[in-house]
């Protein structure tokens, strides 16, 4: 097994087959590597991480997956990179959030339970480890963190919260977006909270609307 330049923390490497020197260019050495070039395991959450590279045309990318249960269809988190800088910072923050994830479930084999009652929404990403019985600002951190998303197949609506704190002694608050089809940039619902008790009373409010549309969709086909 090649010596690999990443870190993956409280993961474990059950495959790798990376052979890229960084020394040179990607164009130069990209048509001697496979799909799957590394895989890990964080065995306690139950997730894998896999890097692989992917050529489409005669561009080829990077690509890091985050997934539960080996469940490729809904990965929790997606990344692609086109440079191996890029790579590095991905996979950085990718290993931090399994990591948390690890540990966490190391702690509770029962953590990370569904906090929130959806409606007819599937969670696809969960990422959620804050107690309602600790103070918020002595859990979270500078950081832009992914927690949970949730998607309703038939209306096509995606879900998704995530914390957003641009340093450690500004405020951080929970960012909350209803979307179509992922497009984030004409979100239906961009909202915040500063605090789970407002987290709450947003979501029952967009999720009763999500609910609805996903209703209209059905009665529709």
């Amino acid at each position: 097994m090649s010596k690999l330049p990443f870190d993956f923390g409280s993961g474990t490497v059950l495959h790798s087959s990376w052979d890229v020197d960084e020394s040179r260019s990607l164009e130069e050495q990209s048509t001697l590597w496979g799909e799957d070039l590394i895989t890990v395991e964080y065995r306690a959450s139950g997730l894998n991480l896999d890097i692989g590279w992917h050529r489409r045309a005669k561009v080829g990318e990077f690509r890091a997956l985050l997934v539960r249960k080996n469940d490729w269809e809904h990965p929790l988190i997606e990344r692609r990179s086109r440079s191996l800088e890029a790579l590095h910072a991905e996979v950085r923050e990718i290993v931090r959030q399994a990591d948390e994830m690890e540990q966490q479930s190391r702690k509770d084999p029962n953590a990370n339970p569904q906090p929130f009652d959806f409606g007819e929404g599937i969670v696809t990403r969960n990422f959620w480890n804050i107690s309602e019985l600790v103070p918020l600002e002595e859990q979270t951190r500078a950081c832009q963190y992914n927690l949970i998303q949730v998607e309703y197949k038939r209306s096509g609506l995606v879900l998704d919260i995530s914390w957003n704190q641009s340093d450690p002694g500004s405020r951080g608050e929970f960012l909350i977006m209803l979307a179509a089809e992922r497009d984030w940039h004409n979100a239906i619902t961009r909202e915040r909270a500063g605090s789970l008790k407002i987290l709450r009373a947003t979501l029952a409010r967009i999720v009763s609307r999500a609910t609805e549309m996903e209703r209209r969709a059905l009665r529709t086909r």
